[in-house]
């Protein structure tokens, strides 16, 4: 997560405005050569979250 900032939250309901990048990763092709790889950043996007049996499950993703 790299920027995260609570829109509205209530005990059972949360909605968070956040930037979740996904880390680079290696590529090897057929040959063995190997190459990294680097996504973009992650668009600031709009979770809300639902408090349920104990812990925040995600319950839609959209944009903010």
């Amino acid at each position: 997560v790299r920027t995260a900032r609570c829109v509205d939250c209530t005990t059972t309901v949360a909605r968070v405005d956040a930037a979740v990048d996904t880390t680079a990763y290696t590529v090897v092709d057929a040959a063995g050569v190997t190459r990294h790889e680097s996504l973009p950043p992650a668009p600031l996007l709009r979770f809300t979250l639902r408090w349920q049996d104990g812990r925040w499950r995600i319950a839609q993703v959209s944009a903010p």
